[in-house]
């Protein structure tokens, strides 16, 4: 087994790393001095001091840290650390119109509900729909006179659906008819072999 080689590179980079080292160990021996002297047994009570200067938390005789009550950071709250003007935010003032006594107020719009007509069940007069909704994905029986979303059945065919809301009205198909909404009709599928 040969011995270590050390080059005179890596000898210099050695002695300047041992340097270095003495040197921030010296730095923090220095510090550590000053600490304990700034902050020694005079220290202490001068940060204490009753002059009105900034103090830092104490400990109770319990071991816990003694807290300032709400009313000792006044100027903090006084002064919003994130406002650009370090001043509270004051809410605008609003002008509040008021309309007459006896006028009415506007009808909501209805938007128009998002439904499917599955199946439509005749038996003698009576007609029931069976109507997918997004509340009730697997479907719900509805009569005419009935409510959807706000918008009442007015009227149920053999193969459609119709809803009014106030003046409007939806007419919904049980079957898909592309051509009769300008639509193109859907491509053929290819057959599986």
């Amino acid at each position: 087994m040969s011995a270590l080689r050390l080059t005179p590179l890596m000898m210099g980079l050695l002695a300047f790393l041992l340097v270095a080292d003495c040197a921030a160990l010296a730095a923090y021996v220095a510090g550590w001095d000053r600490m304990i002297a700034m902050f020694g047994a005079s220290g202490a009570a001068a940060a204490r001091s009753p002059s009105g200067g900034w103090q830092p938390p104490v400990l109770d005789g319990d071991g816990g840290i003694r807290v300032k009550p709400y009313e000792a950071f006044a100027q903090t709250t006084a002064r919003p650390l994130f406002s650009r003007t370090r001043r509270p935010f004051v809410l605008p003032a609003v002008a509040l119109v008021q309309s007459p006594k006896d006028a009415a107020p506007p009808a909501p719009i209805l938007a128009e509900p998002v439904i499917t007509l599955s199946a439509i069940a005749i038996r003698g007069e009576a007609r029931q729909a069976l109507i997918l909704t997004r509340a009730e994905p697997q479907g719900h029986w509805f009569s005419a006179g009935e409510s959807i979303d706000g918008w009442n059945i007015s009227s149920l065919g053999t193969d459609t659906l119709t809803l009014a809301a106030g003046s409007r009205t939806m007419t919904v198909n049980l079957f898909d008819q592309p051509a009769a909404r300008g639509a193109a009709p859907p491509p053929p599928q290819p057959a599986l072999r």
